[in-house]
């Protein structure tokens, strides 16, 4: 893939939920901190819908290009993207090049991230 810094045309932001301390009762308190505001390419893959109990869910698949850097190296499958208003969860992440670039296929139900950060 020939990439050009003029491809990477969308902000996204990548956030980690982390604990952040307890409750009186000893529970873990989480929060979505940012690790990261990047640039990237958007490639939408694929996106449908299923019928559950008479609801619909919308998917869509995408897949985002960074550059690969000690930072995106560091990107977990747990972490999740969020763009556009949405949360995407991280399917999977592949170097590109060598080490130029990674690309993170993620989807979204295209549900609006209510978290803290991004």
């Amino acid at each position: 893939m020939s990439m050009q810094a003029g491809n990477l045309d969308r902000r996204i932001h990548i956030v980690r939920t982390v604990q952040t301390g307890t409750t009186p009762l000893n529970e873990p308190i989480y929060e979505d901190v940012e690790i990261a505001a990047l640039w990237a390419h958007r490639q939408d893959v694929s996106d449908g819908e299923r019928y559950t109990a008479e609801i619909v869910l919308s998917t869509l698949v995408t897949r985002f290009t960074v550059r690969s850097t000690e930072t995106t190296r560091g990107i977990l499958l747990t972490d999740a993207i969020v763009h556009e208003g949405w949360a995407w969860n991280i399917d999977g992440i592949k170097e590109i090049g060598r080490r130029d670039y990674l690309e993170i296929t993620a989807r979204t139900s295209r549900e609006p991230y209510e978290g803290g950060a991004g």
